[in-house]
């Protein structure tokens, strides 16, 4: 086929053309020759790498609230209040919860919770880089990736499940006719997970259906999805919230939630970051300046999945679960930290797309348009050096993420503990806000410990104890005493601290303060901090 001269490229664009195919051509060539190291060592050094990597975060890290509310709920319930009460509450399956009973009922430190998290991300990390159906360069750096690391990592709870869940069902998939019970039980864990889980096993579920009644099996397969929708519904019904479903927002949060949730979530979940702030989805939480960049992008994304996913027929294991999300997200509301969902989804449908063409270790998926040679070359660098654009935008998220952790104060709980337990105040009458009250108690064996809930209960029994001696972030004790008694009791601020929530490359900036009645301040020596907005270090 014959071109136009006007058509031919310039000297300037033939010389930015080549070096643009010749780093595509290097990458390709050192993604090759990676893949020709013979056995499992590299595997094996970078699980090793990672495992170190891994626990040296760890160490360091804060576990925060909704980890610390997990385990002290875990010590502090029964297994009947797991199993039927707190589900609805927690609007999540109680399977975390259980895990952690053993450790948390025999009266083991919360810092197990670590080797718990280790241990998940651990066999996480492994199962990707032996199994996954990427080429080695691709596998070996996929678990260091800021959700699979960090966010689902280092500083998850229950979403350690989530993400094991996930990678299971990708590497039972094709499996799933020959033996239909271990991908039904992979569908099982992923739904007991988490409640997002459960949402994406769903509508899995119902691809895993009507494949099923289009090749018309009624067999074992069929036996064993219906069992596990069964369990879904009594999960769905266990954990269904007692009170009133949360509201839309106004009109401009619609709207918002119209363009986030369908397009710009995913390009979030691996190059943007228009949702930052650490609430529900809303106008006030998205950069609307980001917005437009990230729907492009989600745009990109989709298509992509679209038009590869018709060519291996892996488009409606994408698309069903993930439109599923987006109506309950829509719906339930979303927290910026169930971005990591979308990435996990998109991961799951990379590895089956993979998987199910049968080149394993290559990914290798071609435009099948009649397109000249030289577009193809670019395209094909195109497609390479995006691909190293969003690895390094995550491994970038993780370097930040894992350093800023080192460096400052992550999460309340720990260090407030140890403050108190210093100055012989762990034992006091100690007042907590109702939210952090789970930040502590994991540390400190006390009951005198409480929370400014104005439940009937809560008045009752701490009503009549008088002037509490610790007040531990900020709690409105106007809500258990009257305005008239608290106005004559005196406190003294003794321990003031940053503490910066992570995400991605940003933080949330907040304050843990410790107030302690004047008079004991005075006997114990504690000086006054008069500095009520403590810089960041």
């Amino acid at each position: 086929m014959k071109f136009d001269k006007n058509d031919e490229m310039s000297p300037f664009t033939r010389k930015v053309m080549g070096a643009f195919n010749f780093c595509g051509d290097k990458l390709l060539q050192i993604s090759r020759k990676t893949d020709t190291i013979p056995g499992k060592i590299p595997e094996i050094l970078f699980l090793i790498l990672f495992t170190v990597c891994y626990s040296l975060v760890l160490a360091v890290h804060e576990p925060g609230m909704d980890v610390l509310s997990s385990w002290q709920l875990a010590k502090d319930s029964s297994v009947t209040e797991l199993l039927f009460q707190l589900p609805h509450e927690q609007f999540c399956p109680p399977l975390w919860n259980l895990i952690l009973v053993p450790f948390a009922k025999s009266g083991a430190a919360p810092a197990v919770l670590a080797f718990i998290g280790l241990f998940f991300a651990v066999l996480t990390a492994a199962l990707i880089l032996f199994f996954a159906p990427f080429p080695r360069l691709i596998r070996l750096f996929l678990p260091f990736t800021y959700f699979l690391f960090y966010q689902y990592g280092v500083a998850a709870d229950n979403y350690h499940l989530v993400t094991l869940g996930f990678v299971t069902v990708s590497l039972t998939y094709k499996m799933r006719d020959t033996r239909p019970g271990i991908y039904t039980l992979c569908l099982l864990l992923l739904g007991m997970s988490g409640t997002y889980g459960l949402v994406a096993a769903l509508g899995l579920a119902i691809v895993r259906g009507c494949e099923l009644i289009n090749n018309r099996k009624v067999g074992k397969q069929m036996i064993c999805l219906l069992v596990f929708f069964a369990i879904a519904v009594c999960t769905i019904i266990m954990i269904f919230p007692n009170g009133k479903l949360p509201a839309m927002g106004s009109g401009k949060d619609v709207i918002i939630k119209l363009l986030y949730l369908p397009f710009a979530i995913l390009s979030d979940a691996f190059l943007t970051n228009a949702f930052y702030l650490n609430a529900s989805l809303g106008a006030e939480s998205v950069r609307i300046s980001f917005l437009a960049v990230s729907v492009f992008f989600g745009i990109m994304i989709l298509s992509l999945v679209f038009y590869y996913g018709r060519k291996q027929k892996t488009a409606g294991a994408f698309f069903i679960p993930y439109v599923l999300l987006a109506v309950f997200s829509m719906v339930m509301g979303i927290g910026r930290k169930h971005i990591g969902i979308v990435f996990l989804l998109v991961l799951f449908w990379l590895w089956i797309t993979c998987a199910v063409r049968g080149e394993e270790r290559t990914g290798d998926l071609s435009f099948s348009v009649h397109i000249r040679e030289r577009d193809k070359k670019a395209l094909k660098s195109a497609s390479v050096l995006g691909v190293v654009i969003v690895f390094a935008i995550n491994l970038y998220w993780t370097y930040s993420a894992c350093a800023h952790d080192v460096r400052k104060e992550y999460e309340i709980g720990r260090r407030e503990a140890e403050f108190l337990k210093e100055h012989k105040l762990d034992a006091c009458t100690i007042m907590s806000s109702q939210s952090c009250l789970h930040t502590l108690a994991p540390y400190l064996e006390n009951d005198r410990l409480g929370n400014d809930s104005d439940e009937k209960e809560n008045l009752v029994k701490w009503g009549s104890l008088g002037q509490p001696d610790v007040l531990y972030m900020g709690p409105d004790i106007t809500k258990i005493w009257s305005e008239e008694e608290t106005a004559r009791w005196e406190y003294t601020l003794v321990y003031l601290e940053a503490v910066e929530a992570i995400w991605k490359t940003e933080s949330d900036y907040q304050v843990a303060s410790i107030y302690v009645k004047s008079e004991l301040a005075r006997e114990l020596g504690l000086d006054e901090i008069t500095n009520v907005y403590p810089g960041i270090k």
